[in-house]
């Protein structure tokens, strides 16, 4: 880590490290919280970094993190929010029906914000979802691109995203609508894997119409969402 470039801040901690990225919590000079997420000097890397940047620039939402200032284009300081990521709180603890609930229908939400203002996710994992008890908030935004561009997403995890929809050669919405659904099994479920078992007909119908991309409109979903009634 580059002290020089981080005079202005104390790191705390280590949150995560990889052969891409290392996150720390940090503290800046009045004395907030923020995360900075750094990366070797390669010009892959950097190219993640500044599109995440200026990605996030043209967001204003209250649960996607502000990107404060990018330092030559290796070192990316965010917004910080509080919480655990959904895999940490999901490992080993089963979530109520409530809790599940809420979650879907937020990141319904912050899925269909993004896509109104031009904005494909790319990367909608547990990992990427922080979650405080009441509100989630979406991170991560290397991936990010705009709808319809022609390009191969950067980066992705295949067990949430749809491989064929990540590395077609012009993106739309639906990368993010099965995830969207992944996500939610994965917290009925508890595992990564696509496994229907014991779960209700009308639940698993559902959820299969959105891995299968039949579902990728916020109101039919919302629509389809009503007459579960679970």
């Amino acid at each position: 880590m580059d002290s020089i470039l981080l005079k202005n801040y104390k790191i705390l901690r280590k949150i995560q490290i990889n052969s891409l990225f290392e996150v720390y919590e940090a503290l800046n000079l009045k004395g907030n919280k923020v995360i900075i997420k750094t990366t070797p000097d390669t010009f892959f890397l950097n190219k993640i970094l500044v599109n995440e940047y200026t990605q996030l620039k043209k967001l204003k939402n209250n649960f996607i993190p502000q990107a404060i200032e990018i330092l030559e284009k290796r070192v990316l300081v965010l917004e910080f929010f509080s919480g655990q990521n959904l895999k940490e709180i999901r490992v080993g603890n089963k979530l109520e029906w409530r809790e599940i609930r809420n979650i879907f229908l937020q990141l319904l939400n912050l899925i269909s914000y993004l896509h109104e203002n031009g904005v494909i996710h790319g990367d909608i994992k547990p990992e990427n979802i922080i979650y405080d008890r009441n509100n989630i908030f979406l991170i991560d935004f290397g991936s990010t691109m705009e709808i319809g561009q022609k390009t191969a997403i950067l980066q992705y995890t295949p067990s949430f995203c749809d491989k064929d929809n990540c590395l077609v050669k012009i993106k739309d919405e639906k990368i993010d609508y099965y995830c969207l659904f992944r996500v939610f099994l994965y917290l009925l479920r508890g595992d990564r894997e696509v496994n229907f078992e014991k779960l209700p007909l009308k639940l698993e119908n559902f959820i299969r119409k959105g891995l299968e991309k039949k579902l990728y409109q916020p109101e039919e979903i919302l629509d389809l969402w009503d007459y579960l009634e679970i």
